[in-house]
């Protein structure tokens, strides 16, 4: 199968600012000189995970998913987005029951 020189070319660009992107939002390093606040607990529909917040740097309230809710995966974040008990993320990144 042959491949046009534009073809190859774009994707390589698309891939390479996929990663570009995902380093910008949590850059190495960039919990180092973090301020954590106490959480005790969360709202419905959400969970308390150890590295939860932005860049997986605090605690921090993930929201669980419900049905028909969106699952779609997140470039550089730290816990990805998952759907409540008895449902999974579809090939469609949306939860769906099992």
């Amino acid at each position: 199968m042959k491949v046009s020189v534009a073809a190859f070319v774009t994707v390589v660009v698309v891939m390479a600012l996929t990663v570009e992107e995902s380093q910008a939002v949590c850059p190495p390093h960039v919990c180092d000189n973090a301020v954590c606040q106490c959480i005790e607990s969360c709202g419905k529909h959400q969970k308390l995970f150890p590295n939860g917040g932005v860049c997986g740097c605090c605690p921090g309230c993930v929201d669980i998913l419900q049905e028909g809710d969106s699952c779609r995966p997140l470039y550089g974040a730290a816990v990805q987005p998952f759907c409540d008990e008895g449902l999974i993320c579809n090939s469609q990144y949306v939860c769906v029951k099992i």
